[in-house]
């Protein structure tokens, strides 16, 4: 039933500081306000309902603690069976059908049609390699598009379902700025955690350190000052567009992103 299925998905996340269960538990209650605010969930079927929350737990399942270009530069197994194309979300998609699904007791999509369940599973690999920061820019740039010439969310749903619904998906895992400053910083800090564990790996490897995972030099203030400018403030900018009842994640953002330019601006003890 649905209860071990998440059962068995929250059992498979590590104890990483940052992509651990608490964070899929965070993406599909944020995922909902999302669907229940903007009134979406009453435009979508039950079947994508459940695909889209079963994407929610899932789409860090087994997560590595390192990311994707760590993994291809140190020639990591899982890059080489996924031929470096969005490592970790191919291994998160494929880990939850191969480890959770495939147990009788797990398997929510066990009694439907063969055709329903094609669709099903495609649904949900879908959400889950849509959470790549790699497609960002370019899927955010088509949807905004198609917002701006649209009527209504309604339309935008009609004319692309899936990026809509991959769009909402990738808002949701993005969301720690929208969030209130005290669960906010909560998440910088857990983030900012396992960049440092990168960090030092790479480090012992003899590899460069990647952006903001050197612990000794890292400014957390810039790092956040551009998430929230370059990613996280055009992802909501459409998200506001198409439903307007999300407005006040911008001004959470915007009053973050002043949280973050004060601390910039304020020399260390």
């Amino acid at each position: 039933g649905i209860n071990a299925e998440y059962m068995g998905i929250q059992n498979g996340y590590k104890d990483n500081p940052y992509h651990n269960a608490i964070h899929a538990a965070d993406v599909m209650h944020t995922l909902h306000c999302i669907l229940s605010m903007s009134h979406v969930d009453e435009q979508l079927t039950p079947l994508e309902l459940l695909c889209m929350f079963v994407a929610a737990a899932g789409h860090d399942y087994g997560h590595p603690g390192v990311n994707n270009n760590y993994l291809v530069k140190t020639k990591n197994e899982l890059a080489l069976q996924y031929n470096d194309h969005s490592v970790c979300e191919n291994y998160h998609a494929s880990a939850i059908f191969k480890e959770v699904l495939v147990r009788p007791e797990c398997d929510i999509f066990a009694n439907l049609p063969d055709e329903q369940w094609y669709v099903a599973r495609a649904l949900v690999i879908s959400l889950i390699l849509g959470t790549d920061m790699q497609h960002h820019f370019a899927k955010l740039g088509t949807w905004h598009t198609k917002i701006k010439s649209s009527t209504s969310p309604k339309d935008v749903l009609l004319d692309d379902r899936n990026l809509t619904l991959e769009m909402l998906m990738h808002a949701s895992d993005i969301s720690n700025p929208v969030k209130p400053i005290n669960i906010y910083n909560n998440w910088v800090n857990r983030v900012m955690k396992e960049f440092y564990n990168q960090g030092a790996k790479e480090k012992e490897n003899q590899l460069k350190i990647s952006p903001f995972c050197d612990e000794a030099t890292a400014q957390v203030p810039a790092c956040q000052i551009g998430f929230i400018t370059f990613i996280v403030k055009p992802m909501y900018t459409a998200l506001v567009d198409f439903a307007p009842s999300l407005c006040d994640t911008l001004k959470q953002l915007d009053e973050n992103l002043a949280y973050y330019q004060n601390l910039q601006t304020v020399p260390p003890l």
